[in-house]
């Protein structure tokens, strides 16, 4: 068991005086300083010693903390096998938070030591909520794009369903939604959820002993295997009766079911007779909760983050069998990628799965997580094609995709639609509107819905899960695509962005929102990605060859047979290109061993055997599929020919489908051989009645 730093009373007493006195004197240094106290929470990655134990590591740098600034530390939680969560016993400033992460970070033990700070939910931005007509947005965006239209931005998603539909049903891609949780009763949902888990952990730290509350978790417990969203308002009374809780980062607002609307956009079920399509079709959720109420921090976003990716997390109940291909993160605020996510990105992208991340709301520069290297980074814009006035950009964004914009007409013409909750409204707690300061918040579930005109929804946070379910769709075309090949696809297949808004995209400095990114804009592919994502497009670039073989599944010794391949297809209408090989002949005497053609003829050996030919066919984007074609040699000559047709695996992959043409054993079953079957079978049943009644007659006889 691991020694802890502080471990009997006579510590625990010198700990509590310390942190009072200690405290005060924070206090005091804040209001002359900063005028606002940091959290005291952080993250440090240990250096992997071969000289120490993780205790010593930990203990030895508590230890000189302590000597050095009277700050005692202790181990919160485990994040990794060399990175946890660390608590001070003090909250800090700016200027003393610096000083402490200077030091820990110039100890020989520490790899990197961060803040742990907390992120949130890319929130719905504040465009009106029409009231004036009862009608639903309906899903524009997955349409067909047309420069003449007013879906310019659409993605074409409809048509790319003709070419994937992100997996086989039931056993679809698989995507991690890491939000708020989900409401799994949605019906729209429920049969696509995969089992989760909930990183929100409780209000004290660490989180052990008596007395702990959930005032922001909202569930009454810490981690658990129920990533069920109980709702994430922020109320006037939450801030008035916990303000060491809900701080002034904390803003008042209803529940919103973000998570819930996020895996709709992706997963919601398909041609199911129900409510809204999911892009990814057949993709499955797999959700993982790391917001509540006021956000998330750091270290339960990127444990939970690992534990989506099937990496092992210290603290987890149980792992996750079910690795997620694409992780979705909408969500983050204003900041530069730190070492903690660039850590835990690049481990997640070395096992082969995408992340995709949400600019951010800010109208400024792009929001971490989604300007970390790796990371696909998403803007939002209208359905013009421009962007969006809330939406963030920057140079380190991919790719942009619809956000929602209101328009100027009577109600919300171009909301993405999605799956949510109408919430339940409280009678004690209020969460105060322009309209009405006394309104009461919307906050526990109540009956599961979808967006519309009236309830509309906007944001970045909703155009990432639109590039993860293109994503879902690539995967479920070619399984073998790797993170960096998707971004090159998805930038190679982007529309044009159009230039039709008055002002043009300036390049952000910083936090500060510059006017001509505050309202509509025209791109550039310096600061909103490579242009428009275009799901048809990008399926069609990655997906497999469609290999039809036909020729005859058997051939007497030293007959030919021909094969052809010439109505085989492909996804983008590319040509061809054929490689023929030989792949099993025991006798070694089939010619030729190769060709290059549609067509392929091959003389078979002198000996009874199974001759097995490999066809490799390659588009001209250089996705290449395999298909293996067996001829049975000297089975009486050659029979009907037979035809097969398959998306095969790709080069880079070892498994080949064979294809085998069927055979009997000569001979026919006739009508006399019916008879006679039929006479044996009334004679056994006879016989076996005749035997159970003599066994039966001998036991009453015993």
């Amino acid at each position: 068991m691991q020694r802890e730093l502080i471990s009997n009373k006579a510590h625990w007493f010198k700990f509590a005086c310390m942190a009072i006195l200690i405290a005060c004197f924070h206090t005091s240094a804040a209001q002359t300083n900063d005028n606002e106290l940091h959290s005291s929470r952080l993250i440090i990655q240990w250096k992997r010693s071969t000289a120490h134990t993780h205790a010593q590591q930990l203990e030895s740098v508590a230890n000189e903390l302590h000597k050095t600034t009277g700050l005692m530390m202790r181990r919160r939680r485990g994040i990794s096998e060399h990175m946890d969560g660390m608590q001070l016993n003090a909250s800090l400033n700016k200027t003393e938070l610096r000083k402490v992460l200077s030091k820990l970070n110039a100890n020989a033990e520490v790899e990197f030591a961060v803040e742990d700070k907390r992120r949130y939910a890319h929130a719905l931005t504040n465009d009106p909520l029409i009231t004036a007509s009862s009608g639903r947005t309906g899903q524009w965006y997955l349409n067909s794009p047309d420069a003449n239209s007013e879906w310019v931005a659409a993605i074409n998603a409809i048509s790319a369903w003709d070419f994937s539909t992100g997996g086989a049903a039931g056993n679809g891609v698989i995507v991690a939604v890491v939000d708020t949780g989900i409401r799994p009763d949605h019906e729209d949902l429920a049969g696509k959820l995969l089992p989760g888990y909930d990183f929100v952990d409780c209000d004290q730290l660490p989180c052990t002993g008596s007395g702990l509350t959930y005032f922001i978790a909202n569930d009454g417990d810490g981690w658990d295997s129920d990533p069920q969203d109980p709702g994430d308002w922020v109320s006037s009374e939450d801030k008035a009766n916990h303000p060491g809780i809900f701080d002034n980062s904390c803003d008042t607002g209803d529940s919103s079911w973000h998570g819930t609307r996020v895996a709709g956009i992706i997963g919601a079920a398909t041609n199911n007779g129900k409510g809204i399509a999911g892009i990814g079709y057949n993709a499955r959720i797999l959700p993982i909760r790391v917001l509540s109420k006021c956000g998330g921090y750091d270290s339960d976003i990127t444990a939970g983050m690992r534990w989506a990716a099937g990496l092992a997390v210290p603290g987890a109940a149980r792992s996750n069998p079910n690795r997620a291909q694409i992780i979705n993160l909408s969500l983050g605020s204003a900041d530069t990628c730190n070492q903690l996510y660039m850590t835990t990105i690049n481990e997640i992208r070395a096992l082969g799965i995408s992340v995709v991340a949400s600019a951010g709301n800010d109208s400024a520069a792009t929001n971490v997580p989604a300007n970390c290297p790796g990371v696909i980074g998403v803007v939002a814009i209208r359905n013009a094609g421009t962007k969006v006035g809330f939406s963030s950009l920057g140079t380190e964004v991919t790719i942009s995709a619809p956000g929602g914009n209101c328009g100027t007409g009577t109600n919300c013409a171009f909301s993405i639609d999605t799956t949510t909750n109408l919430g339940t409204q409280s009678t004690t707690q209020t969460c105060p509107t322009p309209q009405n300061a006394n309104a009461k918040c919307l906050t526990t579930p109540g009956v599961n819905d979808y967006t519309d005109q009236l309830n509309p929804n906007l944001g970045t946070s909703f155009s990432a899960p639109i590039v993860s379910g293109t994503i879902a769709l690539m995967l479920g075309a070619n399984p073998n695509l790797t993170p960096d090949v998707i971004i090159a696809k998805l930038k190679a297949t982007a529309t044009a962005f159009p230039q039709t808004a008055t002002n043009s995209c300036v390049a952000p400095t910083g936090t500060t929102p510059l006017a001509n990114n505050e309202s509509e804009c025209n791109c550039t592919t310096s600061l909103c990605g490579a242009g428009m994502v275009n799901a048809l497009k990008a399926v069609q670039s990655v997906a497999l060859p469609t290999i039809v073989i036909t020729g005859n599944s058997t051939v007497a010794q030293g007959g030919t047979d021909v094969l052809d391949a010439s109505t085989s297809t492909t996804a983008n209408g590319s040509q061809l290109t054929y490689a023929w090989s030989i792949v099993s002949d025991t006798s070694n005497a089939a010619t030729p061993r190769s060709g290059s053609t549609a067509s392929f003829t091959v003389m078979a050996p002198n000996a009874d055997e199974n001759l097995v030919v490999r066809l490799r066919a390659t588009d001209s984007l250089n996705n290449t599929a395999s298909k293996d074609f067996t001829i049975v040699v000297g089975a009486g000559g050659s029979s009907s020919s037979s035809a097969s047709s398959i998306n095969a695996s790709s080069s880079s992959s070892s498994s080949i489908v064979t294809v085998s043409g069927a055979t009997h054993g000569g001979g026919e079953l006739t009508w006399q051989w019916l008879i006679s079957l039929t006479v044996l079978l009334f004679l056994r049943i006879t016989i076996a009645k005749s035997s159970m009644a003599l066994y039966s007659t001998q036991m009453n006889q015993d």
